[in-house]
């Protein structure tokens, strides 16, 4: 072994450790799986109103509908405990010009079929789809919300080998990680929360460099741009070539990509870095006033508590100190965030069985206009 390259090594070691571990923990990922097939395409009505009788459904006036990809061949059981816990196929938390989205989220990473959601775990990515039907022809603009939710729950042991849970939960025990979290004096569950929103992260973009940016060089891969932390507007003005026709109707598709890195640096090191075990979220040739990896690095900086889970990297004067390129030239500084960070990849793995990710959706009011 080269003893000036030890990271890759350690970190690949801690990387398939984690996704053992959250393999057998998050085992299953599929609690909510909303929006099953309808169709060839799913059409969720935003702000139903349901008649006195129960039975009729009917749609309120709004400027816009949401539509979603169809899921064949979904799992039965996981239908009928959907339904068992009140989250109904194509059901929203709705209000007045708003409408919401819930999806499980299906690794991409792996070759599973469409109804297997099972695995999820650190080094998961994927894509989220839907799209804005509206119902003028006028251009608008749109404020998409993501929220990204843990849950937890017992799970009942195989009658032949009670070390192996079955995927039937033990009744009265599936809670929210914010339900585990009122009255837990340890605090466990509040920070697999946060470290559960620090460490699956949305983008807007993912391509290709530019032939601006590559600048002559050669770089095939592809990389994230366009963080999403809470939300982001949606200017149909900006986006004609999301365009297309759904059932004759004109529509936007809309993709947001995630990603839940399996190590740290993949965060922070460049494709061709030798420490670098995975692939690389972003390239130092990115353009921006800041770059994409810059603007991610700032936010950790700043909230270190949603990413890594030792005591030392608590303070964001720490972190500024170990992040910076020069800091990550040696080994000792990716080792120490990596292991803050793995840390945090253990907690969630031990207290979130199932995750939820919501996108709501509504017109965006620019009160300077």
């Amino acid at each position: 072994m080269d003893d000036n390259k030890p990271i890759p090594d350690r970190e690949s070691l801690l990387a398939e450790k984690k996704k053992i571990m959250a393999n057998l923990v998050l085992f299953i990922a599929a609690l909510f799986v909303v929006l099953f097939a309808w169709g060839t395409m799913a059409w969720l009505a935003m702000n139903r109103e349901v008649s006195s009788g129960g039975m009729g459904v009917q749609t309120a006036t709004l400027p816009f509908e949401l539509a979603v990809p169809s899921r064949s061949g979904a799992d039965t059981y996981y239908n009928s405990l959907i339904n068992d816990f009140g989250y109904l196929t194509g059901e929203s938390d709705l209000t007045t010009e708003r409408g919401s989205i819930r999806w499980v989220m299906k690794d991409e990473s792996k070759n599973t079929s469409a109804e297997d959601y099972r695995g999820f775990s650190p080094g998961s990515y994927g894509k989220l789809t839907f799209y804005i039907l509206p119902k003028t022809d006028t251009n608008a603009k749109y404020n998409l919300k993501i929220d990204l939710s843990g849950y937890c729950a017992e799970f009942v042991p195989d009658t032949n080998d009670p070390s192996v849970m079955t995927k039937e939960i033990v009744p009265n025990t599936f809670k929210s990680l914010a339900e585990k979290a009122d009255g837990d004096s340890t605090g466990i569950y509040s920070q697999a929360a946060g470290y559960l929103k620090g460490h699956i992260m949305f983008f807007q973009e993912l391509d290709m460099l530019t032939s601006e940016e590559l600048n002559g060089d050669t770089d095939t891969n592809k990389y994230y741009s366009g963080r999403i932390i809470d939300s982001f507007v949606y200017d149909t003005s900006e986006h004609q070539s999301d365009k297309t026709t759904l059932n004759g109707q004109v529509a936007y598709e809309v993709n947001i990509y995630w990603i839940w890195p399996n190590t740290f640096g993949q965060i922070v090191l460049d494709a061709d870095d030798d420490n670098l075990f995975g692939n690389a979220m972003f390239s130092s040739k990115q353009s921006g006033v800041t770059t994409p990896r810059a603007e991610l690095t700032n936010y950790i900086t700043s909230n270190p508590s949603y990413f890594f889970s030792t005591s030392d990297l608590q303070s964001s004067g720490t972190v500024a100190s170990l992040i910076t390129p020069s800091s990550l030239s040696s080994t000792n500084a990716l080792i120490t965030l990596s292991n803050g960070y793995n840390g945090a990849d253990q907690i969630i793995g031990e207290n979130a069985q199932f995750v939820l990710v919501e996108m709501t959706v509504e017109l965006y009011t620019d009160s300077g206009e």
